[in-house]
């Protein structure tokens, strides 16, 4: 005969069901700020919406739980974004009212600044942030949103207004993102600096015998500065910016690696490695995933590859320091040694962002959470 569960186990697994690891993080994090404010145990916990008993139960099960810095909630319908720097978080959520906009500190994750975008709709009608980028020092900031508008926030003067590009009059496809596996991408995408616009047209069915063109557009007046048509694709391809050269890097139809200098209308890699996803390291050097599930970094100048470690969903920064994201997991890992220097155990994460710099993590899952790692180690 089977024994029923004791009941303190049963409750013990409803209430940890309650939670997503993301909503656990935010409550003992709250715990812990309340008894940094001398409040005792059972005070911390009622101002932070918990029992005391839960939150004895959370830290007895997840002795190894790696908290992040701060958890923030997610943007409804909207997008997140770092500065350059990795000084300034950007959220960008939808709402009845507008298109509201909010800068946290990276450091503390307090809120700095904020600004709603008057652009009503109807309770009923659906519009979603697509894309969200930041400048290099956060003081200015641009989103797309599925009416095909372009808008911007002067965060030092508080200013907001909507540029003159509509992308649904330039074709670009704003349907919705793409994904491969727990990375997330629009369409289309905004440079570092926001002088540039890149997006996809003529994205369909793989049996199309159109051509599915990659565009680079300035912003400031709407004028087509590269172009270049690639065979039909059904899926298309992240449009990867970098960090501080004109250059774009996408995968044809047959997901093989093309790097482009818009500035000059110049292809430098044509036909490159086959990949999954692409990123760009700091320099002449591309972060990919082959076929194999395994990240590799691809030398533009010589066109040779290097095994770094076996991974998947790869994100680069102009550190040694990259990531690996699966649904479930993030590893942090090393360019220079190719070891693992830490892992964080997840849940639904949609997409990561990791700083410029390596210094820090944001995981997008029901909540966003971010990670301040401290500038990458000598030996790591």
């Amino acid at each position: 005969m089977e024994l029923m569960p004791a009941r303190d186990d049963c409750y013990q697994r409803d209430t940890m069901a309650k939670y997503s690891i993301a909503e656990m993080c935010q409550k003992i994090l709250a715990v812990q700020a309340g008894l940094r404010e001398k409040k005792s145990a059972a005070e911390a916990c009622k101002s932070a919406g918990v029992t005391s008993a839960t939150y004895k139960r959370w830290l007895t099960a997840n002795p190894k739980l790696a908290l992040p810095s701060f958890v923030l909630d997610a943007p409804h319908n909207g997008d997140v974004a770092l500065s350059q720097d990795g000084r300034w978080l950007f959220l960008c959520a939808d709402t009845v009212e507008g298109l509201a906009l909010s800068r946290f500190d990276a450091e503390s994750g307090a809120l700095d600044a904020s600004a709603l975008f008057a652009a009503p709709r109807d309770s009923n009608d659906w519009r979603n942030v697509l894309t969200l980028a930041a400048n290099a020092d956060g003081s200015r900031a641009m989103f797309v949103t599925s009416d095909g508008a372009l808008r911007e926030w002067d965060v030092t003067r508080n200013e907001l207004r909507a540029r003159d590009i509509d992308l649904r009059a330039l074709g670009a496809q704003l349907g919705g993102k793409s994904s491969s596996g727990a990375r997330r991408w629009a369409h289309f995408a905004i440079s570092p600096d926001l002088a540039h616009l890149a997006y996809w047209t003529q994205i369909g069915a793989m049996s199309n015998a159109e051509p599915s063109p990659l565009h680079v557009v300035r912003i400031d007046d709407g004028r087509e500065v590269f172009r270049y048509e690639t065979a039909a694709q059904f899926i298309p391809a992240p449009i990867n910016f970098h960090p501080t050269l004109p250059r774009i890097a996408v995968c044809d139809n047959n997901k093989l690696t093309m790097v482009f200098d818009y500035a000059l209308a110049k292809v430098i890699v044509d036909k490159g490695p086959q990949v999954h996803s692409l990123s760009f390291v700091d320099g002449d050097a591309l972060l990919y995933d082959d076929w194999y599930g395994r990240t590799q970094e691809f030398d533009l100048a010589t066109g040779e590859s290097k095994v770094l470690a076996k991974g998947w969903g790869s994100y680069a920064s102009a550190s040694d320091r990259y990531v690996t994201v699966e649904e479930a997991k993030i590893t942090l890992r090393s360019r220079r040694s190719g070891k693992s220097a830490r892992t964080i155990p997840f849940e639904g994460i949609r997409d990561c962002i990791l700083s410029r710099d390596g210094a820090r993590l944001v995981i997008v899952a029901d909540k966003v959470c971010l990670w301040n790692l401290g500038a990458p180690a000598a030996a790591e």
